[in-house]
């Protein structure tokens, strides 16, 4: 939850700059490790109820067909930049957040101030040069596995 909240934060304030997933984690790693105990509590918490929820819903479902809405989590998908949801891969349907909003820490509450939380998918051109470096990599990796022989260690 705290990766999809942060990658929100990144993608918000700098609009302008190429979003690249792999650094986001790294950065956000970081991020988390240099967090006081204090602020995880928050977010282990947060994960643990909404575990705990999913799975009675999840039970609830099974019994029924149907299931209540969360009252512990929600799922922000503001979205004003003509995106269709459907047309995002499950990972990219907006952050996850604590409910009710008084229980929600700093972060939470700057999410809700986005008027945009849902992102475009990478330009066409960029997908393209995404797809290059991929097989370019690929190679890279058949090439040095092949000079220097593949060892199971």
């Amino acid at each position: 939850m705290y990766v999809s909240q942060m990658t929100t934060k990144l993608r918000n304030d700098n609009p302008n700059r190429h979003h690249n997933q792999i650094n986001a984690v790294r950065k956000i790693s970081q991020m988390w490790n240099a967090m006081p105990q204090k602020e995880r509590v928050h977010y282990k918490q947060l994960a643990k109820d909404a575990t705990r929820e999913y799975e009675d819903r999840l039970i609830e479902y099974r019994a029924t067909g149907s299931w209540t809405a969360y009252t512990t989590f929600e799922r922000l998908t503001r979205n004003r930049n003509g995106v269709e949801v459907a047309d995002r891969g499950p990972g990219n349907q907006g952050p996850w957040v604590r409910l009710p909003s008084e229980e929600k820490n700093d972060l939470e509450c700057e999410l809700d101030t986005y008027e945009q939380v849902i992102f475009p998918p990478r330009p066409k051109e960029m997908e393209e040069e995404h797809e290059r470096k991929v097989r370019e990599s690929k190679a890279k990796r058949r090439r040095k596995i092949e000079e220097e022989g593949f060892r199971w260690e």
